[in-house]
């Protein structure tokens, strides 16, 4: 190849007695390993090795894949995986008994009429945003940020006759932190 990557003289001190074939086949495995665990269908490669890697890999994990062009300049073998990102829009009324999340109307978690604390229209809020995550494969959603919050007490004549709260809600974009099965 004509390029020297690291500190050779230590990597060939290092290397003696190791069958380097092995060494790659076993790393390949692990990685297509952790690919189909994960049920992707399409793997992302970079770094100067991924034109060599990352096709044995996909196809052992039965996927496709993509070594963008100078991919090489990561430098860098590694795996990313986003979370799940998602924004809801909430709205309850617990005087007329609904809730509407993005537009779509629901029945309201709350006793129609009641008067529920802004925590627990929060929390409500939340544990639909759970839902949702989940609906789309996700298992741990992380932390759910309220980006804007309102309510107000209707009363009708004197008298209090239920809660309309506006609450948007975020699972933030990002990379999905920890380790696949097998990965050191």
């Amino acid at each position: 190849m004509g390029f020297e990557i690291g500190d050779s003289r230590r990597s060939k001190e290092l290397g003696r007695g190791l069958n380097s074939e092995k060494v790659v086949d076993s790393f390949v495995s692990m990685i297509a390993d952790n690919v189909k665990a994960m049920e992707c269908e399409k793997i992302v490669g970079a770094g100067y090795l991924a034109p060599y890697l990352i096709p044995e890999i996909a196809k052992i994990a039965k996927v496709d894949y993509v070594v963008p062009e100078r991919s090489e300049a990561v430098c860098a073998i590694g795996a990313a995986v986003s979370k799940v990102s998602l924004m809801l829009h909430a709205r309850y009324d617990t005087e007329k008994g609904i809730a509407i999340y993005d537009g779509i109307l629901e029945k309201c978690p709350f006793r129609t009429g009641s008067i529920p604390k802004d925590e627990d229209l929060i929390e409500a809020a939340k544990r639909k945003v759970v839902e949702i995550a989940k609906n789309f494969g996700e298992e741990d959603v992380g932390e759910i940020k309220v980006l804007d919050f309102s309510s107000f007490t209707v009363v009708k004549g004197g008298m209090k006759r239920g809660v309309i709260a506006d609450i948007t809600l975020q699972i933030e974009p990002g990379i999905r932190y920890g380790r696949a099965k097998g990965v050191l």
